[in-house]
């Protein structure tokens, strides 16, 4: 079974706790997301995000961003999408397809208990616990969405498959990318 824990990178910060915006992944369940089951064809159209789409969310024009993807892993591509202008204003996330919806669940699980592992060890390094914890449940995202501290990037679960936004690094602009991904699947 594959996790998402190398996607994420290595993840060292805080322990989660509960906060006013944290809820389980049943509760963060969209109500109206059907239960789909995703082909490897979207996975390598990038979910069907290209410069187009990434062009409101940069600010520029779609003929000014430079769409790149590549092959990670079998099941995950990397999709970038950079500011010809200015090469630090980029839009970047990974997509990645599990078989069935179950694995991706578990998947998403395993990168969460990844996420407070990582988090409980750098506690016990530094003594220090960050406010929020290692991560939190972002609502309305998905069907299940987490941010974390760590590693400040947006895991989104959509049916069999995650969405992992690291770039733009501010984590409701992060949201806002994840759900235009979303609506072209």
């Amino acid at each position: 079974m594959r996790t998402l824990a190398a996607l994420s990178v290595v993840v060292l910060c805080g322990c989660s706790r509960a906060s006013s915006d944290q809820q389980t992944p049943a509760q963060n369940s969209s109500a109206s997301s059907p239960a789909t089951v995703y082909s490897v064809d979207v996975v390598n159209a990038c979910g069907g995000f290209g410069a187009t789409q990434a062009a409101e969310p940069l600010g520029v024009a779609a003929a000014d961003v430079e769409a790149r993807s590549e092959q990670i892993t079998p099941t995950t591509r990397g999709c970038t999408f950079t500011y010809r202008g200015d090469p630090a204003r980029q839009l970047g996330f990974s997509i990645t397809r599990e078989d069935s919806i179950d694995e991706a669940k578990h998947s998403f699980a395993s990168y969460r208990e990844t996420v407070n592992i990582g988090s409980q060890v750098q506690q016990s390094a530094t003594g220090e616990k960050p406010a929020e914890g290692a991560y939190v449940d972002i609502l309305g995202v998905g069907d299940e969405a987490v941010w974390s501290h760590a590693n400040g990037a947006l895991a989104v679960r959509r049916g069999n498959l995650t969405i992992m936004v690291m770039r733009p690094d501010d984590r409701k602009r992060q949201a806002a990318v994840a759900q235009k991904i979303i609506a072209g699947l």
